[in-house]
């Protein structure tokens, strides 16, 4: 079964405060609609851009896997083992690091990856893909 999970996140100044939003969804059986959101979650002072949409991915990452884990979901999904996950980011960065085409050379960016590579261990396996950064804009208005 897939899942698809966009994210994105930002910071205000760049470093400053930043934030987060993902969404979450699929389609289970008997026409179950799996949708986990969060918007505008706000992840600290100074950081980055990059640093926003790492945590973004990994927030989004945690709470799917509470949802599947949970009573609701986890039943008729399968459990996070049957998911395969498509995850949608307009940070060409954060895109190409997990996918190993960029190296991550920045020590505070490669333990976000690293804790978000942990968290994509427990799924059935997961696809990561670019978008516009006007799809992001239009899906969680930043």
């Amino acid at each position: 079964m897939k899942i698809n999970l966009t994210f994105d996140g930002g910071a205000a100044p760049n470093p400053g405060k930043a934030y987060g939003s993902f969404l979450a969804e699929g389609n289970g059986p008997n026409n179950l609609k799996f949708e986990v959101r969060g918007k505008r979650i706000q992840f600290g002072d100074r950081l980055t851009n990059n640093q926003a949409e790492w945590l973004a991915l990994i927030t989004g990452l945690k709470q799917v896997l509470v949802a599947l884990n949970g009573e609701h979901y986890g039943q008729p999904f399968g459990g996070p083992r049957a998911i395969h996950l498509m995850l949608r980011s307009d940070s060409r960065l954060v895109i190409l690091q997990l996918r190993r085409r960029y190296k991550c050379k920045v020590a505070h960016l490669l333990e976000l990856r690293e804790a978000a590579d942990k968290l994509l261990e427990e799924f059935g396996g997961w696809h990561a893909e670019w978008h516009p950064r006007r799809k992001s804009v239009a899906l969680f208005g930043h």
